[in-house]
């Protein structure tokens, strides 16, 4: 048994070594990213770094270890993952993927100027991470732990310049419905903190699609390409006994990936995103268009 497992260790091992070498060289081989052109050439660092459940179990074929290897195989392979399923297996997986993204995202510039970087975080209510207080302490659950590091992160974001579009539902406006007053409170402040680089959107729709719920993220690279990416989820306060999750990693050509960012991006822009984008860019004594310019090159 124990020659056996050994032996699935080092095949999962080398699977995870190919996809790795793969996409470095597919990356080596594509022409320069032309002007507007979708940036992925962060991609095979990416694919090199590996959810910390995966570290050094190969050989243990837990069903959390097992979906962990169908989600990074998905993208290595077609650039997006999408599954549906118990949210207590999938939810220490794409959570942890999605932070692994964002710590990419995050090392791609050491500072984001005006209008060259958007985060979205489109959720019913105020996003964990960002009404929880920065903290790099471990938890053993990994759920909670992640949004531990994610409210790192994202504080990290802001204070390199990086812009932040925070929902909320309209049916859920007074927000002590949905967070306490100390979650409250926290966000409060990290808005008095960067009152410039936050910006609430109120969702009016009737409903809040489920498929809608996550996060979007469009940020300029080198030589004027960017990245774009795209989440699904459900917030750790709504949690069902099954979900849908998924991430999507845009490229240059058309795919379902792309389709994802534009289907989430027009649901923003049918509540409000284009507006509240002006009001900010004015308040900034930017171009009015400065953001937008974002989205009409995906």
């Amino acid at each position: 048994m124990r020659l056996e497992s050994n032996k699935k260790g080092i095949i999962l091992r080398l699977s995870l070594r190919f996809f790795t070498l793969f996409w470095g060289l597919v990356f080596s081989l594509a022409p320069p990213f032309a002007r507007s052109s979708v940036d992925t050439s962060f991609l095979p660092h990416f694919f090199q770094t590996q959810p910390s459940f995966l570290k050094n179990t190969y050989h243990e074929q837990t069903p959390e270890n097992n979906m962990a290897r169908r989600v990074w195989h998905d993208l290595a392979v077609k650039n997006y993952s999408t599954h549906h399923s118990s949210d207590a297996l999938l939810r220490p997986v794409f959570s942890q993927i999605q932070y692994q993204l964002e710590n990419e995202l995050l090392g791609v510039k050491d500072k984001f100027e005006k209008g060259q970087s958007l985060w979205i975080i489109h959720t019913p209510t105020i996003a964990t991470p960002l009404v929880t207080e920065a903290d790099k302490s471990a938890n053993n659950k990994t759920s909670v732990n992640i949004a531990l590091k994610r409210a790192t992160l994202m504080r990290q974001y802001l204070a390199k310049g990086g812009v932040l579009v925070v929902t909320h539902h309209a049916h859920l406006a007074d927000k002590s419905l949905a967070r306490t007053s100390e979650q409250i409170a926290i966000f409060e402040a990290l808005k008095k903190q960067y009152p410039k680089q936050i910006i609430e959107l109120t969702i009016r729709a009737k409903e809040f699609p489920v498929g809608n719920i996550g996060a979007t993220y469009l940020v300029n690279t080198h030589d004027d390409a960017m990245v774009a990416i795209t989440t699904q989820g459900v917030q750790i306060n709504e949690a069902p006994d099954k979900a849908t999750w998924g991430v999507w990693v845009n490229t240059s050509k058309p795919s379902k990936a792309s389709e994802k960012v534009t289907e989430n991006i027009q649901f923003l822009m049918r509540n409000g995103l284009k507006e509240a984008l002006v009001e900010n860019a004015r308040q900034q004594g930017m171009p009015k268009e400065q953001y937008l310019t974002l989205f009409k090159r995906l």
